[in-house]
């Protein structure tokens, strides 16, 4: 559903406290500032439904609310000055807002799209080159989520972004993680 509430996890582990990790304050922030969708609450009957957008967009704000995000907050604290909407041939939603006055490139899509133009892996706050390693874990876990009927997103920055940035010429991104979501079936 749409409701934000639930627990959070870093593989197997709870975060009882979201706030306190700077992988996942990253994470939500760069999931809520990518998606398009908003989730609202009917003062009828109490219930969470979908307003705008598509279920997977919504599954990023709801992981945002989930720690306190709002959408519209987090646009007034940090403007948008980009936006690259998400399309069949590049795979990704890409936004440039402004944070402390820098340029902050964020892009939430397909793993595999984003993780080929990843050169950083953020990690206990802090970004450092991605390792053979690194990547084999990340595709080991995507393999097992898929396995299980999750549908992966991968989020990824830039915190120097180039001036002749381009959606189809992203590059030297960080990845910060990915959010799974269930795969429900759909109506084809």
């Amino acid at each position: 559903g749409y409701e934000p509430i639930g627990k959070i996890f870093e593989g197997e582990n709870l975060i009882s406290d979201p706030h306190k990790n700077p992988d996942i304050e990253m994470l939500a922030r760069i999931a809520v500032l990518t998606s398009i969708a908003e989730v609202e609450c009917s003062k009828k009957d109490n219930q969470w439904f979908l307003e705008s957008g598509d279920p997977t967009e919504a599954a990023l704000i709801v992981f945002g609310k989930k720690i306190g995000y709002e959408k519209n907050d987090l646009l007034k604290k940090y403007p948008q000055v980009l936006e690259v909407p998400f399309n069949l041939k590049t795979k990704h939603h890409t936004v440039i807002n402004l944070i402390d006055g820098k340029k902050f490139l964020a892009s939430s899509g397909s793993p595999e799209i984003l993780l080929e133009k990843c050169e950083h892996i953020w990690a206990d706050g802090a970004a450092r080159k991605i390792t053979d390693r690194d990547l084999a874990n990340i595709t080991e876990t995507m393999r097992e989520y898929a396995n299980a009927g999750y549908r992966m997103i991968a989020l990824s920055c830039d915190m120097s972004v180039p001036s002749n940035m381009s959606a189809e010429k992203l590059s030297n991104l960080t990845f910060v993680g990915l959010i799974a979501i269930i795969d429900s079936i759909r109506d084809e």
